[in-house]
């Protein structure tokens, strides 16, 4: 059972959603490995028909800003702590799949909201692929860019996808996403305290992988593949959009052996394999002949199910001896840098509310306070009816007075 929640504790708009500035971690011990997650608010992508469109994001001491947020590598059974420090509004993060205690889950509502820094401890039970994410106001922190891939290696390190499983010499980690740019132009708490945003609806203009837009993800050195025939080629997937998605491998002979971080009992060839949101499957790639290959990934709609949006990328296989026995794998490159723009003025980035001046670490006001102004599409005229024109009513005829009766 989770320590009580201490009496300074800051609420929002739900009472029962606890934010904390600096809160302890209890039971904390030395960790392993350590990771350090600070929030950036003003990450600009340039898409390919040149619109820029404003991301948020984790960063370490050293990426930068990226989407996804850099990735997560630890080895089964270690200590993981992950110190989380938001910038001007509250977050959190989830790591997703890895079932830590509540405190430790980054769940608001389960557990509290991090105003100033909290660290998160857990140890991974298990190798496989995971993804952790920010889970105030998830869905659009999530499309804003505040995810990233989690990835748990056997206690021998990378090499294999899971203890005595089967070993591979290509990794790629591909998060596929899409992105609606009416919603990057949200505030951080958009539609939380009742108000219609607009969240209800969403169309998707661009389709990516790793940060990269369709039609750059054919060539992009963050997604294409180049491999040997006769190596192994690990894809870790993982869908990080709202939408199902539909892989097609193009030919490559390929074979499902785990799903959502766990093995499957029986893993099974696939020609295309559907992922629903926040789903991930790792799947070997075994080409036994040289050629270039294309993978192409559909996004269906959530309802209707039609393809709204494609995303493709190719796989070169050439001719050439096997990798020699023991020789390290060549793992995922990493996510696409983004440019670092304006920060929003602190009077729009702040929480709702603050005033005045506060202790360091306090958390003031509410979370929900405007990030970025927000675009509100424009409402269609109403169409007047011509008015009908009222029939005017006759007046009855009064009947004629016989001035004589007729001769009898």
């Amino acid at each position: 059972m989770s320590p009580a929640l201490p009496d300074d504790a800051g609420y929002g708009c739900r009472p029962d959603w606890p934010q904390l500035s600096n809160p302890e971690t209890h039971g904390r011990l030395e960790p392993d490995v350590r990771f350090l997650r600070k929030v950036f608010n003003n990450g600009d992508l340039v898409m390919p028909d040149g619109e820029t469109v404003r991301f948020w994001g984790f960063e370490d001491e050293t990426s930068g800003p990226t989407l996804p947020s850099p990735t997560m590598r630890v080895r089964r059974g270690q200590l993981v702590h992950v110190v989380l420090r938001p910038s001007t509004s509250v977050h959190t993060i989830h790591h997703h799949g890895i079932e830590p205690d509540p405190r430790n889950d980054g769940v608001g509502h389960t557990s509290f909201e991090v105003g100033s820094e909290y660290t998160y401890q857990f140890r991974p039970s298990r190798a496989g692929t995971f993804f952790y994410h920010c889970h105030v106001n998830t869905a659009l922190h999530v499309q804003m860019g505040m995810y990233g891939a989690l990835i748990v290696d056997p206690p021998e390190g990378p090499g294999r996808v899971f203890e005595g499983g089967p070993r591979y010499d290509v990794e790629r980690v591909w998060a596929t996403s899409m992105v609606d740019p009416r919603w990057h132009e949200m505030s951080h708490g958009a539609g939380l305290c009742g108000g219609d945003a607009g969240l209800n609806r969403f169309d998707p203009k661009y389709f990516m992988i790793n940060g990269v837009a369709h039609p750059q993800t054919r060539t992009s050195e963050r997604v294409k593949i180049d491999a040997r025939a006769g190596q192994t080629i690990l894809l870790r997937l993982v869908n990080a959009g709202y939408f199902p998605q539909r892989y097609r491998f193009g030919g490559l002979p390929t074979e499902v052996v785990a799903s959502d971080g766990v093995p499957l009992v029986d893993p099974f060839a696939a020609d295309s394999l559907l992922l629903a949101p926040a789903e991930r499957y790792d799947c070997l790639i075994r080409p036994t002949r040289a050629g270039k290959f294309t993978i192409a990934v559909e996004f269906e709609d959530w309802i209707y199910r039609d393809v709204v949006g494609v995303v493709e990328t190719t796989v070169t296989v050439a001719e050439g001896p096997p990798p020699e026995p023991g020789t390290p794998p060549e793992l995922d490159p990493g996510p696409t840098p983004l440019n670092q723009g304006d920060a929003p003025s602190p009077s729009a980035s702040s929480l709702e509310g603050a005033s005045g001046t506060e202790a360091p670490g306090a958390v003031t006001g509410s979370s929900h306070g405007p990030a970025h102004p927000v675009r509100r599409p424009a409402k269609k005229p109403k169409k007047k009816k011509p008015k009908k024109k009222k029939a005017r009513k006759k007046a009855p005829r009064k009947p004629r007075r016989r001035r004589g009766r007729g001769r009898r």
